[in-house]
């Protein structure tokens, strides 16, 4: 590794570089967030945050820190969450380093005992819409079980048999006590989508904002929000090229960039990385769809949003 590599990042790339291993480690400016190798930390090196195992490179597992520390830790932890790929499964254990049997042991207890707290709440709610919410939980829950015990080659005799009978019961119970007001539901129903309306407004405003670089960009909660509602902005920001999930690229890499998704919109055939990597700053680049979207990472970028920078880079006359 170059001696001249940069090791200290604003927080949120700290993330994005951790996610991607593109270096051994980092650090933001405080020290609150840093990563050595494959492990991401909050704080202290006794407070992991997440780690990425690899069994090759389509077999990757993240384990999650499922314990709750601080806000500021909450706030990583979210991060960890969304700097991740969408296609690698991510599992919340008490121990995501997890290096002996005990740690694995404890990581499989704890998530059955999450599965049975889960069927122990369903059987007493009131609405069957909670008590179907929490029974897709624990579903979610037995698959990760699932998914822990292959990826580490642990015995099969660790999983026990998924009984559905218990859940049907629940859902049954919670459907006879519920008694439904189509008149008060209605109501309730158009107070709501009037509340989402003026939302939508304010947050759109927001949006807006972010992207003439007049919103904060330490802002996390708030970029996160839009990036849900909107799909991922960019915007130019000094030399860089920003996101609203926090990563960036040099503005100079952005021709390249551009050129090369033109090349696929006219070719009508769809970029998959390969043997051969293209580069957006650190960053690879996974797909350029047909229609000129892009993927990096966590990171789905519609075309229109892409055209909408190359226009304010003059990359489009």
């Amino acid at each position: 590794m170059s001696k001249r590599q940069r090791h200290v990042f604003r927080t949120s790339e700290v993330f994005h570089r951790w996610a991607n291993q593109t270096q051994d480690s980092a650090r933001n400016g405080k020290g609150s967030v840093f990563f050595e190798g494959p492990t991401i930390y909050s704080y202290h090196a006794s407070w992991p945050l997440a780690t990425i195992y690899t069994r090759s490179p389509s077999q990757k597992l993240v384990l999650t820190n499922s314990s709750h520390y601080s806000v500021t830790t909450s706030a990583h932890q979210s991060q960890v969450h969304r700097a991740i790929a969408k296609d690698i499964r991510q599992i919340a254990v008490p121990d995501p380093i997890a290096n002996s049997k005990a740690g694995h042991l404890a990581n499989i207890d704890f998530l059955k005992s999450e599965y049975d707290r889960l069927l122990k709440e369903a059987q007493r709610v009131l609405l069957a819409r909670n008590a179907e919410w929490r029974q897709f939980q624990a579903l979610q829950l037995y698959d990760d079980l699932v998914k822990y015990v292959r990826f580490f080659g642990l015995s099969n005799g660790l999983v026990p048999n998924l009984d559905l009978n218990p859940w049907n019961l629940a859902l049954g119970r919670a459907k006879r006590i519920e008694k439904p007001d189509p008149i008060k539901d209605a109501k309730r129903f158009k107070e709501r989508q009037h509340r989402r309306a003026k939302e939508r407004e304010k947050l759109q405003t927001m949006a807006d904002a972010w992207k003439q670089g007049q919103a904060p960009w330490s802002n996390w909660k708030l970029r996160r929000k839009l990036s849900d509602l909107f799909g991922i902005m960019l915007r130019i920001k000094g030399e860089e090229v920003q996101t609203s999930l926090g990563a960036s690229i040099p503005i100079t890499h952005a021709p390249r960039l551009w050129g090369l998704i033109q090349l696929v919109r006219k070719s009508g055939q769809r970029y998959q990385r390969n043997s051969h990597t293209v580069h957006a700053g650190v960053y690879s680049i996974d797909v350029i769809e047909i229609d000129g979207s892009l993927e990096v990472g966590c990171h789905t970028i519609p075309y229109s949003e892409i055209e909408r920078i190359a226009r304010e880079l003059k990359l489009t006359e």
